[in-house]
């Protein structure tokens, strides 16, 4: 009986330990990870993509979160004055004392410790396309302070009044797609020039052939807008649409006519809007034999010119 409780002591003994062994264990085993998420980087800002060579950001354990409040006067003005209506997304004081915005448009803005500018940049440039949810992935996203010239001649000469909010331009051939505040957008070539309007994909122009993308009247290049002022003086503009196969330009008036112009606001033919709904996209043309091509007017013999 005596053997029987010293067994049972041993054992409780030896439960003890290994119950104490197993705590110190598992302590052990918790201790490197806590010690990880308390002293670890939590801060997942894009702005740590940002390559040594642009802004060296591999010290943002040390900065502090500041709000657009928090800048300098000089600095708050210069981002009312270039990026008014765009919110702050991030906002930091680097431990040298210098100011890093990041806006909700990608773009970044450093000041120094009095404001002033000291770099600015889009912080897309460090990201692969498919980080985006634009539709244009295979374009690069390019500063519009950098775009050509002839572009932003082009957009003040025939959008008076239209920004330009975005601008992209294609790996493949060069070409630049241009974003207006007013929903269009434009093509351009590597030299910056115009093409023709792009449009993305829409199942909404149900008044139009396939193939027609309509656009706002008040969009229409100035040329054309011109041009209808002085030939169709006093007569609505009902809807616009341009062909991006062809590149042309139709517009539909109140008085049920057609005016087609070129990619350049050049008038190109009158149709009638009836005449028009009988060409079906079959290529039926109900008024003509099938024998017959159609041809533009411009290639007609002059004799046939001077008697119209």
């Amino acid at each position: 009986m005596k053997n029987a409780k010293n067994l049972m002591m041993m054992l409780a003994l030896v439960m003890t330990v290994m119950v104490s062994s197993c705590d110190e264990k598992a302590n052990e085993d918790i201790a490197p990870q806590e010690q990880a998420e308390d002293t670890g980087n939590t801060n997942n800002s894009r702005l740590r993509m940002v390559g040594s060579d642009t802004y060296d950001t591999s010290n943002m354990d040390e900065w502090s979160e500041v709000t657009i409040a928090d800048l300098p006067q000089s600095a708050q003005d210069h981002l009312t004055a270039n990026y008014a209506d765009i919110a702050l997304e991030e906002g930091y004081r680097t431990d040298t004392g210098e100011f890093v915005i990041l806006l909700e448009n990608d773009m970044v803005v450093v000041f120094n410790t009095d404001g002033a500018v000291i770099i600015e940049f889009d912080l897309s440039q460090f990201f692969d396309d498919d980080d985006h949810d634009d539709d244009d992935e295979d374009f690069d996203e390019v500063p519009l302070d950098s775009l050509p010239q002839a572009i932003k001649d082009y957009v003040a000469a025939n959008y008076a009044g239209a920004t330009i909010e975005e601008a992209y331009q294609c790996p493949d051939n060069d070409h630049y797609i241009v974003f207006l505040d007013n929903d269009i957008a434009l093509e351009f070539d590597g030299q910056g020039n115009f093409v023709g309007v792009f449009e993305e994909d829409d199942d909404d122009d149900d008044d139009w052939e396939d193939g027609l993308e309509e656009i706002a009247a008040d969009s229409l290049p100035q040329a054309i807008k011109d041009y209808l002022a002085a030939n169709y003086a006093g007569i609505a503009i009902e809807e616009a649409a341009f062909d991006t196969v062809e590149e042309l330009y139709y517009v539909l008036l109140e008085n049920d006519l057609i005016i087609v112009f070129d990619k350049d606001g050049n008038f190109v033919e009158e149709l009638n809007e009836d005449d028009w709904e009988d060409d079906d996209d079959d290529g039926e043309d109900d008024e003509w034999e099938d024998d017959y091509e159609e041809v533009n007017p411009n290639d007609l013999p002059q004799a046939i010119k001077d008697y119209v």
